[in-house]
């Protein structure tokens, strides 16, 4: 199943798990608020609490994040 979150970022919390780093990342939108884990390759370099974005997820997992201008 493919879908495409859309809201703001509210928190971002780093995990190590088995030596790489994860983020868990909680989206605020419309349709509530959703805590998402993420490993670190697909984190863009200039995110930050605050910004506006659109998370891709097909089967359970983050394919892109972007920052919405």
């Amino acid at each position: 199943m493919y879908q495409t979150y859309t809201g703001t970022l509210e928190a971002i919390e780093v995990q190590a798990i088995h030596g790489l780093n994860f983020y868990t990342l909680t989206l605020k939108s419309a349709d509530g608020v959703r805590r998402i884990r993420v490993q670190d390759t697909f984190i863009p370099k200039t995110l930050k609490v605050g910004d506006a974005i659109e998370m891709d997820v097909l089967l359970g997992n983050v394919t892109e994040i972007r920052v919405i201008a």
